[in-house]
């Protein structure tokens, strides 16, 4: 068992690493440079029309990752930052879910199964 955390613990770190490294501006002008050179180094003359369209394809499917990545970073940061102002805001909120992205899976399931109870607790009271 002990393994296994080990694994999902280097498993969330690389992920998070990956997000961060992926949507960077950098990586980016990279990944386009590149492309160009890519580009510029290929043999035009000796492919066929459809060979031409495919990688051309590529480069795009290549690039908009990238893109992609780094918009989802931006919304996913802004909406986080959005959802611990409110609980931040609200004085019988528990500040210990603030960040919760920050939190491992174990940890996040741990406090789903708070609040599982915590619903529990007030059905209970509200049903006659």
């Amino acid at each position: 068992m002990e393994t296994y955390k080990t694994i999902e613990n280097l498993f969330e770190r690389t992920s998070a690493f990956t997000v961060r490294l992926f949507s960077n501006p950098l990586v980016f002008i990279m990944a386009v440079a590149l492309t160009a050179f890519w580009f510029y180094v290929h043999d035009w003359k000796a492919m066929t029309q459809t060979e031409i369209i495919r990688d051309v394809i590529l480069a795009i499917t290549f690039l908009s990752f990238f893109i992609i990545q780094r918009t989802f970073s931006h919304f996913s940061q802004s909406l986080h930052l959005k959802l611990n102002e409110l609980v931040a805001a609200h004085e019988n909120a528990r500040n210990d879910i603030i960040k919760a992205e920050e939190k491992s899976d174990q940890e996040i399931e741990q406090l789903a199964k708070e609040h599982d109870r915590l619903i529990e607790t007030v059905e209970s009271k509200a049903s006659p």
